[in-house]
């Protein structure tokens, strides 16, 4: 069985939806969403693709934050020419998530409203809702881990539900 291509110039499959396509302002979205989640480095042919945090890890809130705002416009402006970013935003959570939100409109639109595009990285980096290890109080983190060794914001001292759990201490990824 065949699927119909959308007949519009600019389409790409739907990320987490098997079959689906996003057209329009939702492809532009997509991409921003995929340079901004891809490390560089992380694709052997294009090394240079994506959008690199780890170098602002240890670096003070406003150097990092201003780090951040120049790496996204430089990477944005590079790898999706669709669009013109006409603001960054950066919130800096509690243990190390922060969340990047690009206001954006499509090259030559003058008439539109900025569309935000928002994409959460934890210290590590990496695109997602979880917390690194090292951002719970002693080298390697302490605290509950996923298989992925990382620390879910449910499971940090003082969440709910976590009256009476002890701790397992980690380090480097390992169970101690």
């Amino acid at each position: 069985m065949t699927a119909l291509l959308p007949n519009v110039p600019y389409w790409q499959p739907a990320l987490g939806e098997l079959g689906q396509f996003v057209t329009g302002l939702d492809d532009l979205a997509q991409a921003i969403r995929i340079i901004l989640a891809t490390p560089k480095g992380s694709l052997p042919h294009r090394p240079d693709f994506g959008c690199s945090f780890l170098d602002v890890l240890d670096m003070p809130q406003g150097l990092g934050t201003a780090r951040i705002i120049r790496e996204v416009m430089e990477s944005v402006a590079r790898y999706e020419p669709r669009v013109k970013v006409s603001k960054v935003q950066v919130d800096t959570a509690t243990y190390g998530l922060s969340v990047v939100t690009v206001y954006w409109v499509p090259q030559g639109d003058t008439t539109t409203e900025p569309t935000a595009t928002t994409v959460s990285f934890d210290a590590n980096g990496s695109a997602g809702a979880f917390v690194p290890l090292s951002s719970v109080g002693v080298p390697g983190g302490v605290a509950p881990l996923n298989t992925y060794g990382i620390v879910p914001p449910e499971n940090l001292p003082g969440a709910e539900g976590m009256a009476g759990i002890i701790p397992v201490a980690v380090d480097g990824g390992e169970v101690i």
